[in-house]
């Protein structure tokens, strides 16, 4: 969900360590929002409040999962946060939310949401709790490694699933010394990782964001690199996986008075019978950022 909507923002202090604030959120757009993914940010006036401590409730009083990440200040004393959680909104309604925190260092009994990132076997996975995907760990490598020898994405599988499937190549003349993996979100609304490689020419770049949301189908891939001429990703796709679609989304700036996409739309496919056998992704040297995201 943008971040339009119109909040207003009331608060009440509990007795003792206990606090709450109420969050009400309106839709002024005349859209109705399904199970989106939004974020609030909080000031919190009170000293001493862990980020370990936020829970979120809904009009009934029912638990909604939430993450909480610290704009200000530190996890053990919070001077701003923002609250990600999902909901779902109708064409111009309002919702509250409560908000309840404390001073003591008492943990919030959170819901459970679905996204997660744990370790597996010399590797990374980050779940949806429908979705999974498994990424490289952190190395170093005594000597420069073609990059095609070093994939970012080591499968994908339906959450619960026994086998990995597919095979990610980034075909280039480009060479790694090595890769850092670094966990910025590990749930239970959202997971996000991120790939930056190290390569041998300083003048080349690659590097990845790979987000997952709870409960959905997806993962979002967003790409930024600086690569030699005829670089290209491709994606095959064995038996065991077949995704209903692929879509690459392109960046869009203002130009001319309009709204255009920064680079051409190299392919979008939609399958009726997926395909079992290899595909190519993508394969262009021009755009410096690109998005894509798989369906299944």
């Amino acid at each position: 969900m943008p971040a339009v909507l119109a909040v207003l923002v009331t608060g009440a202090v509990a007795a003792g360590a206990d606090y709450e604030q109420t969050v009400t959120l309106r839709e002024p757009l005349g859209y109705t929002w399904t199970d989106e993914l939004v974020h609030h940010d909080l000031a919190i006036r009170e000293p001493g409040v862990a980020a370990e401590t936020f829970a979120l409730l809904d009009a009934r009083g029912a638990p909604v999962p939430v993450q909480t990440d610290v704009l200000d200040g530190k996890p053990e004393a919070v001077k701003k946060v923002r609250l990600w959680f999902k909901m779902t909104l109708g064409k111009n309604e309002t919702a509250a939310f409560k908000v309840t925190y404390n001073d003591a260092r008492r943990a919030a009994a959170l819901a459970a949401a679905g996204a997660a990132v744990r370790e597996e076997a010399g590797a990374y996975v980050l779940s949806t709790g429908v979705a999974e995907i498994r990424v490289a760990r952190s190395a170093a490598f005594p000597e420069p490694r073609p990059l095609a020898d070093v994939a970012p994405v080591l499968g994908i599988r339906l959450a619960g699933g026994t086998s990995w499937y597919g095979q990610w190549r980034e075909e280039s003349a480009a060479r790694v010394k090595g890769l850092s993996m670094t966990i910025e979100a590990a749930g239970p609304v959202f997971a996000q990782l991120r790939i930056k490689y190290e390569l041998a020419d300083k003048g080349q770049a690659y590097e990845l964001m790979l987000r997952g949301v709870a409960g959905e189908p997806w993962i979002d891939v967003v790409e930024k690199y600086r690569l030699p001429k005829e670089s290209r990703r491709t994606v095959s796709f064995g038996e065991g996986l077949k995704p209903v679609q692929a879509l690459w989304l392109p960046w869009f700036v203002w130009a001319g008075g309009e709204v255009r996409p920064e680079y051409d739309v190299h392919r979008a496919a939609r399958w009726t019978r997926p395909p079992a056998t290899a595909a190519t992704c993508f394969s262009s040297n021009t755009p410096t950022r690109a998005r894509w995201r798989i369906t299944w």
